[in-house]
Formats: C-alpha cells, sequence, structure tokens
C-alpha cells in the first residue's frame, strides 16, 4: 500500500475553488500517472488530504487504512493472509 498526502501546493492557480466535492477533478497529470503506475505495480494507492478526512484526522485515517487493508486481505491466497 502506498499513502500520499495532498496538499494541493503544486495544483493550479484556481486552487481556492477546489473543495470537497470537487477535489478530485483537480489531480494533475503527474498525480494521475504516479497513482497508475503504482497500481500497475500492484499496489493499493491512497490519496490522503484535508478534502477527505474528518474533524478527527488520527481516527478518520485508521478507519480507511483499516477497510482497505481489509478489503485487500480478501483479495490475498489464504497462506498469504
Amino acid at each position: 500500500m502506498v499513502i500520499e498526502y495532498d496538499e494541493f501546493n503544486e495544483h493550479p492557480k484556481d486552487k481556492e475553488y477546489v473543495n470537497e466535492l470537487n477535489y478530485e477533478h483537480y489531480h494533475n497529470d503527474s498525480d494521475v500517472e504516479r497513482e497508475k503506475i503504482i497500481e500497475s505495480h500492484g499496489y493499493t494507492f491512497v490519496r490522503i488530504n484535508k478534502f477527505n478526512l474528518d474533524s478527527d484526522p488520527i481516527q478518520s485515517f485508521s478507519e480507511r487504512i483499516g477497510y482497505m487493508l481489509d478489503q485487500n486481505r480478501v483479495l490475498l491466497p489464504k497462506h498469504l493472509a
């Protein structure tokens, strides 16, 4: 699993319009390319940012990662789980 925290610092000038409803549309081409390359090697890619973490970021992050680990465990052969 690869985890990336995106601060949206490298995004277009109109970053003041980015919010929790549209942030996924503001990833630049290199962000999307990096994600696809990582996933093509079999890794799960998780992009964290201020829009997809709740008011308690630690709890939110923990729940999200726990869910993803549970999902991946289902896909692994029993001897690897």
